[in-house]
């Protein structure tokens, strides 16, 4: 058997630059149900930035925008007492905006809702490269958010797997 090169091993080494993901969401049960299941899906709880509205998501990603891979917020996050509150859509485009103006590549950007997206928010959605689903549909897009992440989950293993013990 002959030993490995150090070439080969420093191609096994881990892709050490950080990938977070921002999750935005003003209902504390909706947060906690994205937070289990982005752990569930690989994702370490660490890595998970968490934001209740627009303002502080914006503010959340301006002091870590390096390092956020994706971004997962809700459309409808209504403060009271604030006139000034950005929606979900809002944050996306705003986002999006500085990584056209800097010509850098965005985050994945995802915008959840309990209903169906309207006309001008699909349109927002498209020109700013980012996907819309409803919260039930979330799932269908992890693996997507799993790529941007550099996380891959353990294929499940069957408990019937041949071996008797």
């Amino acid at each position: 058997m002959s030993d490995l090169s150090d070439e080969m091993i420093g191609c096994f080494e881990p892709d050490l630059q950080e990938r977070k993901v921002l999750i935005v969401d003003d209902l504390a049960l909706v947060m906690l149900g994205l937070r289990s299941t982005l752990i569930d899906a690989g994702v370490d709880s660490a890595d998970i930035i968490e934001a209740t509205t627009g303002e502080e998501a914006l503010s959340q990603w301006k002091k870590n925008n390096d390092q956020i891979s994706v971004i997962i917020t809700d459309n409808d996050m209504p403060v009271s007492g604030s006139a000034n509150a950005l929606l979900g859509i809002e944050v996306i485009e705003k986002i999006s905006q500085i990584y056209n103006a800097e010509e850098r590549e965005q985050p994945l950007m995802i915008l959840h809702s309990n209903k169906s997206q309207d006309v001008e928010v699909i349109e927002v959605l498209d020109a700013c490269g980012a996907l819309g689903v409803k919260k039930n549909q979330l799932n269908d897009v992890l693996p997507e958010i799993q790529k941007a992440l550099g996380v891959y989950s353990a294929p499940e293993i069957s408990s019937d797997n041949g071996c008797d013990l």
